[in-house]
């Protein structure tokens, strides 16, 4: 995994030294993503860079950006192909390799068969490439959008980059907050669609590409869907369920250098921890982390040391505090580019942050939830005969309309993307419009936080359950094999009893949350940050602050629980200050 970043000058008036200055400023940007290199290509009026993380074949012949050797491809890659050595011996047995990386496998496979390559790719990834032949730009990223990319087009420039704050650094870009999308991102804590809370800048879709015509600078923006797969036998579930997994989760351990487990002692990620075990057998070094407040009402860690025990790894238990998380807050905005929205994205970067001491890879359960249902909304609607599409849209809703709209001066509320997703799939069964709309909608945010919390410290996050086969096996699930005697994701606990004790496999849910509300009522904690609301800072023009005000006094006054929109707000304010107003990230740690 890596980070990469480039851009095209539309007007072609910058020189070469100028476009390579440029290049090494958005490279900055994203630097941590990577530790192990930096590269730098710039032709014409191109320029391409690549932070590297090696992680298969650590060698200088890996290294990015990646010329073939016609000189007619340039590849700038990040992730992890993970069925590279079968395309290598399938389409591409004729060709002689310098490498063992897929990176190599990636570049070539694109030099021999265009954009066709991209139906033969398992794995995740984002990339760009550059056909020198035909002068154009061409930019990919994987089906469910596990590695994230953002680009920009302006009359100067057309450019992208795996985070957001790569683009920023462009030269007279006028940086404002995107208005109309406000409404969603309080109503969901996040924005369907390819635009982002920065006006002017989008973000690729799971399965989009995007081809630049460097002639004209036309742009082509298109879906690679994936070909069908084969139905499945209703008989053999279980079964299928299981061979899929093991499958995954092998392919998953592809690397060169240490990997680990993110081991909350749920089901999800206690499965692949199984599966890895299973794998690399009894006697190979395994590590695994969990993370939690010391208070055991606040941890999970009575159900991480009993898989780490039968398992054998060598675990970690992380305990931080209020004040650890209180201090980490920002600096996870800033990585994140958006404000947080699930607050255990905090103690998760402070999780990766301890993980990289010992391992570059975490593998986790990340993706489980939405592909096999979950969550509690799933049991909800199993219960109902009256399932209709409009309750679909806000099943994963974090606030009230009413509420929302009353914080808004402007109604700027607009959800035709997510309506457009659920009707996409019109044709298919509510389960599986259910399963696709919060596929396209609550998990990507949740690939985000996984993707930029782990490349903080410059760690590979891996999700195995989002195996293109396994996600096409449980969305096709009808919604009873997902919900049955009231358990949800009762098909992938069926078939996780022969790896996992009973107690880790039909134990209660959880989920992993923070004492939010609690801490938002102590000045010195979590509360500090209600002084960005106070009425010397009063300055943005798009929110109601008598009812902010309201909010914050009926929660001190224990008069209502407005943790969930207070803390929607805190996120919004710090993320408005950090790039809107390009105030340090670091100037908020002691408010």
């Amino acid at each position: 995994m890596c980070g990469i970043t480039g851009f095209i000058d539309k007007k072609n008036k910058l020189k070469g030294a100028a476009k390579k200055k440029i290049i090494s400023k958005m490279l900055k940007a994203i630097d941590h993503r990577g530790g192990d290199g930096r590269g730098i290509y710039v032709d014409g009026a191109l320029a391409m860079a690549h932070a590297r993380l090696s992680i298969v074949d650590l060698s200088n012949n890996a290294t990015q950006p990646m010329k073939s050797r016609s000189g007619n491809t340039i590849l700038s890659f990040n992730g992890e192909i993970y069925n590279h050595r079968e395309i290598r011996n399938t389409e591409l047995r004729d060709y002689q390799f310098q490498s063992t990386s897929d990176t190599e496998t990636l570049l070539y496979g694109f030099e021999k068969l265009g954009e066709k390559i991209i139906n033969r790719l398992r794995g995740m990834f984002a990339f760009s490439f550059f056909d020198r032949v035909n002068n154009k730009v061409f930019l990919a990223i994987d089906h469910c959008g596990i590695k994230p990319l953002y680009y920009l087009s302006n009359d100067d420039w057309f450019a992208w980059s795996s985070e957001i704050k790569g683009l920023l650094v462009l030269p007279n870009l006028n940086t404002k907050l995107n208005k109309p999308l406000l409404g969603e991102y309080l109503l969901f804590r996040s924005n369907a669609g390819d635009e982002t809370l920065f006006r002017g800048i989008k973000k690729m879709l799971p399965e989009q590409q995007l081809t630049v015509d460097l002639n004209n600078f036309k742009e082509r923006l298109s879906i690679c869907r994936r070909p069908s797969h084969p139905s499945f036998n209703p008989s053999l579930r279980v079964e299928q369920l299981t061979v899929l997994l093991e499958q995954s989760v092998k392919e998953h351990l592809m690397a060169d250098v240490p990997l680990g487990l993110q081991l909350s002692g749920g089901i999800d990620s206690s499965l692949i921890a199984a599966l890895v075990r299973k794998n690399l057998g009894m006697t190979e070094l395994l590590h695994s982390f969990s993370i939690g407040l010391s208070d055991s009402s606040w941890n999970e860690f009575i159900y991480s040391r009993i898989v780490k025990e039968k398992l054998g790894t060598v675990h970690h238990e992380i305990i931080f505090t209020e004040k650890d998380f209180c201090l980490a807050l920002p600096e996870a905005i800033y990585h994140y580019d958006q404000p947080i929205n699930h607050s255990h994205s905090i103690p998760m970067m402070l999780l990766a942050r301890e993980a990289r001491k010992h391992v570059k890879i975490l593998l986790s359960g990340e993706g489980a939830d939405e592909v096999f249902g979950g969550y509690l909304r799933y049991q909800q609607f199993a219960e109902r005969r009256n399932r209709v599409d409009k309750n679909i849209i806000f099943s994963n809703a974090f606030e009230e309309l009413a509420r929302v709209k009353k914080l808004l001066k402007k109604d700027n509320l607009d959800l035709s993307w997510r309506h457009a997703i659920v009707d996409e799939v019109r044709h298919k069964s509510f389960s599986y419009r259910l399963g696709w709309y919060d596929f396209k909608t609550y998990l990507t945010p949740m690939l985000l936080r996984q993707d930029t919390m782990g490349m903080a410290s410059s760690l590979e996050n891996r999700v195995p359950f989002l195996d293109q086969r396994l996600v096409a096996f449980g969305l096709n699930l009808k919604l009873s094999e997902k919900i049955s005697a009231g358990e949800t994701k009762f098909i992938l606990k069926k078939a996780a009893e022969a790896f996992l004790p009973k107690e880790i496999v039909f134990r209660k849910k959880i989920g992993f949350s923070q004492p939010l509300s609690f801490w938002l009522k102590n000045p010195n904690g979590l509360g500090r940050y209600l002084k960005l609301f106070s009425r010397k800072n009063f300055r943005r023009d798009f929110l109601c602050y008598e009812e902010v005000e309201g909010l914050i006094s009926n929660h001190l006054a224990n008069r209502a629980d407005n943790g969930n929109i207070l803390w929607e707000l805190i996120n919004l304010e710090l993320w408005l200050r950090i790039f809107i107003d390009q105030e340090s990230y670091q100037s908020f740690l002691f408010l």
